[in-house]
């Protein structure tokens, strides 16, 4: 069971294994190259070990979209800044100007940047291509749509759209806890986490 998710639905999809492999392929998951600081692309579902794109059973296509963003924070940047310009103070004898002082800082990231570690994030997702449904494993609407903003780029069309229900769910599932009324295919579990809304107190998982 995933605690994030988000669906949609698939109009006019019938790609098979190969041939969504295939337009996949286009935009690989990499790592970042020059000062880019981070890059996005396919990779397989099974991690760095497996060369699959696309893993298919049953009519479900499962892929995953990858971004490596490098590390690189202010505070490190800074340290190495306070080096610099002690460097320059000791050879030219004076404090550098706002110029220069700018000057040194945007070499010192250039220079750090493809040095700084990787840290990869995958978004894994599901097509049911058979009842045309799109499953993003993601709570962030925003990654939703970025996941498949990438998978549209890929494929060139993608009629994808977010599922609407015709009720609100939070207050249908407030009340099978309320009134004790679940459905019979859902057991209530022994943990909940409690958000107020109105305070800013975050967050109590009791």
């Amino acid at each position: 069971m995933t605690k994030n998710l988000r669906i949609y639905r698939l109009q006019d999809f019938d790609l098979s294994e190969q041939e969504l492999a295939e337009k996949l392929s286009n935009i690989k998951a990499r790592d970042p190259s020059g000062l880019d600081m981070k890059a996005t692309g396919w990779g397989s579902p099974f991690g760095k070990k497996s060369d699959e794109l696309v893993h298919s059973t049953m009519g479900f296509h499962r892929i995953s979209l990858i971004t490596t963003q490098r590390l690189l924070t202010k505070p490190a940047v800074d340290c190495q800044v306070e080096d610099k310009v002690c460097e320059f103070i000791e050879k030219e004898k004076r404090e550098p100007e706002p110029s220069e002082l700018r000057s040194i800082r945007k070499k010192t990231r250039e220079e750090m940047i493809p040095k700084a570690f990787c840290r990869r994030v995958a978004v894994d997702a599901v097509i049911d291509r058979d009842k045309g449904f799109l499953y993003v494993f993601v709570s962030s609407a925003k990654k939703a749509d970025d996941f498949t903003s990438t998978l549209r780029k890929c494929l060139g069309s993608l009629k994808a759209y977010p599922l609407e229900t015709k009720f609100a769910p939070q207050p249908i599932m407030t009340g099978w806890l309320t009134d004790g009324d679940l459905p019979k295919e859902i057991q209530p579990g022994a943990k909940c986490t409690l958000i107020d809304l109105v305070s800013d107190s975050g967050e109590k998982s009791p």
